[in-house]
């Protein structure tokens, strides 16, 4: 279980309309016989404290196309401290698709920021673990990774906490940012 169990989020949701057409270079093409009748499948890996609103946005763009949805929204603390939980996370992404029989849809991934690179790394490791595949088509990059240095983690924590003192985020920085590479030099060791 989870101890951020109220914060992790992954949502599930189907196109309300199946019988939807879609006109694409003059051609109407009904969704389902798209790859002998299976769904599109989006992946939507979310950046690091992302709102749930704003990511169901997203998904209403994919949804309005006929496609099938599904968010990953990673905790915080899960992200800067605890990223063995991330493993559990990608976990649970596996089950989801393998619940309700979606490996053989058509897929993209979308991931957005370091956050999402950071889930993607989790899911493909758990997909191998599992020995499973996906039907990938393609993979977006929305918001590309940035380097994790010392300004990065900065701007990112002064922009999550919203009108913070630049001082207070410089001090969360730090803090974040050494027991973030004391775990890694653990780790190696």
């Amino acid at each position: 279980m989870l101890p951020w169990k109220e914060t992790e989020s992954i949502f599930l949701t189907y196109p309300k309309d199946y019988c939807r057409t879609v006109d694409r270079s003059d051609e109407t093409r009904d969704l389902d016989s798209l790859n002998e009748g299976k769904r599109p499948l989006v992946i939507i890996l979310a950046w690091t404290s992302a709102i749930e609103r704003h990511m169901r946005l997203y998904s209403k763009i994919f949804e309005d196309e006929g496609y099938i949805t599904l968010i990953s929204i990673c905790p915080v603390m899960v992200a800067f401290w605890h990223q063995d939980i991330m493993h559990e996370i990608a976990q649970k992404l596996v089950n989801t698709i393998e619940e309700n029989n979606l490996y053989d849809n058509p897929t993209i991934i979308q991931l957005f920021s370091n956050g999402g690179a950071m889930q993607y790394e989790f899911f493909m490791k758990a997909l191998k673990r599992n020995r499973k595949f996906l039907n990938v088509k393609g993979v977006i990059f929305d918001s590309l990774p940035a380097k994790t240095n010392f300004r990065n983690y900065f701007k990112a924590i002064h922009i999550m906490r919203g009108g913070t003192s630049e001082a207070k985020s410089a001090l969360m920085t730090a803090s974040l940012f050494t027991g973030w590479r004391m775990r890694v030099c653990f780790r190696a060791f």
